[in-house]
């Protein structure tokens, strides 16, 4: 927690001749692609030992290993959201792109835009502002740290006021456009008009590649305890050898590991199945202590899949 040991740990991966940007992180990336077929896909082709660390693959990598584009995903809902509640409470959003970006031509200021503009969202351009100052991006922060000093936070408030003298009627109209529903909500209804194949806590969904959870209405408290996710195969020789011993792939999951969402007392969760094959899946949550709050067992089989679940156990609302 020390402020200096912080910044003398940067100083020294910064000058290391190695590529190991963070032990910790590559620790926790290894032990994640482990877990599941379902982490080691998203992970595949990410190798957090660049120089580039967590964020550079955003401006200067064209094809986004899969964990990227997810993020991309869950920005989006974001900006979804945002867009909804200023619509509904009669005001607008406006994105300051922060002088890291960069401007147009940096990878990263153009996904950000791709995914503002079709949602009727502006964005700002920071560094440009300063650039036409006469000054240069690191002029904005701190010698040995990415802050905004006094210049920093100076040229975002006038990039700000530059963009609403421009544009003045931001400040005075009533009401917004209406934004189209969000991606998300336009998933949870298709998938949702679907028959699930098992009835419970959650509605459970399969198609070929993921397997759903759906529950309306729903809150924080539904999606705090922990998922669990058996996976039975045809074949045990297809599960990894430390699996087979117990006969299922097993992947747990939290909400936050999945693109998990609850807004507007809606619930929904995604998770991608293996691409070997699978004969049936056993699904549930249960407490802190272990104990089930809810199971069901169905199978996944293609002369089966759609049907009612053939085993389905409430124990506890």
């Amino acid at each position: 927690m020390s402020p200096l040991a912080n910044w003398l740990d940067a100083k020294k991966r910064a000058l290391s001749t190695s590529d190991d940007i963070d032990p910790k992180l590559i620790a926790r990336v290894a032990l994640l692609s482990r877990r599941s077929p379902g982490y080691a896909a998203l992970l595949d082709g990410w190798r957090p030992t660049t120089r580039e660390g967590l964020r550079g693959p955003f401006r200067h990598t064209q094809d986004l290993p899969p964990v990227y584009e997810d993020a991309l995903d869950f920005t989006a809902f974001a900006l979804d959201q945002f867009r909804e509640r200023a619509d509904r409470d009669g005001t607008a959003v406006v994105i300051l792109s922060s002088h890291t970006i960069g401007t147009r031509g940096d990878l990263g200021f153009d996904r950000l835009t791709a995914l503002a503009e079709p949602r009727g969202i502006p964005v700002i351009d920071q560094y440009d502002y300063i650039t036409r100052q006469g000054a240069e991006a690191r002029d904005a922060t701190w010698v040995h740290d990415g802050h905004w000093n006094a210049a920093g936070h100076r040229w975002a408030a006038e990039a700000l006021l530059e963009y609403l003298k421009r544009n003045q009627a931001i400040c005075t109209t009533p009401k917004r456009p209406t934004a189209p529903p969000p991606s998300w909500l336009t998933d949870y209804e298709s998938i949702a008009s679907g028959e699930p194949a098992a009835r419970s806590v959650f509605d459970v969904h399969t198609s070929e590649n993921t397997v759903a959870y759906l529950k309306s209405p729903c809150s924080a408290a539904d999606v705090q305890a922990e998922f669990f996710l058996h996976i039975i195969l045809e074949d045990l020789e297809d599960l990894p050898a430390d699996r087979r011993q117990y006969g299922f792939d097993d992947a747990n999951f939290r909400y936050g590991n999945t693109a998990a969402l609850a807004f507007g007392g809606r619930c929904s969760m995604e998770y991608p199945l293996p691409d070997y094959p699978v004969a049936r899946i056993r699904t549930g949550q249960f407490t802190p202590e272990g104990d089930p709050i809810w199971t069901a067992e169905f199978p996944v089989g293609a002369e089966e899949g759609g049907k009612t679940a053939d085993r389905v156990r409430r124990l506890r609302t």
